[in-house]
């Protein structure tokens, strides 16, 4: 974690304006792009040499990109359960950028979530349901396994007493 330890660098203090943006990335609060942009636009068209010419308009996307990342780190970090209008509300995102932005994170292993197409929900750390709940999970499926031995068995059995055959 690269930020965290930036924003700690006595030599920050002289750039007001890096130092806000790196605050912005290194707190867990939603960052609204419009209004992101709009605060750094002077500082960004005066950066010629990152926002200019023929990457200008990608490197500016990939700090869009990168927002949206981190604003989605947050409502997993606030949220268990949301829906996807809900969402693209907070990211001021349509519905099918947020599931793409969204799948992309997941697909990358930075988010744990599980998207609900149907209902429309969005759980986010759907295996970090706890101990007991593993367990149980865990004793279900020994049962069930156990269950088929004993079936299995049965029908051996059957079998071989109907065909008169000793199983030993």
């Amino acid at each position: 974690a690269l930020l965290p330890q930036m924003s700690k660098a006595p030599r920050l203090a002289a750039l007001p304006l890096h130092k806000q943006l790196t605050k912005q990335f290194t707190t867990k609060e939603i960052i609204h792009w419009d209004t992101l942009a709009e605060a750094f636009a002077s500082e960004m068209a005066a950066e010629t040499e990152l926002f200019g010419g023929e990457k200008g308009e990608t490197r500016r996307e990939d700090l869009r990109r990168r927002v949206i990342e981190h604003n989605l780190l947050v409502v997993g970090a606030y949220y268990k359960r949301v829906t996807l209008a809900r969402l693209g509300e907070l990211l001021c995102l349509d519905a099918a950028e947020t599931e793409k932005r969204l799948s992309d994170l997941v697909v990358a292993k930075k988010v744990s979530a599980r998207i609900d197409r149907p209902g429309g929900v969005v759980d986010f750390n759907p295996d970090s349901r706890g101990a007991d709940w593993l367990l149980n999970q865990w004793v279900g499926k020994v049962d069930k396994l156990l269950d088929v031995l004993d079936k299995s068995n049965h029908l051996i059995h059957k079998e071989a007493m109907a065909h008169k055959v000793s199983l030993e």
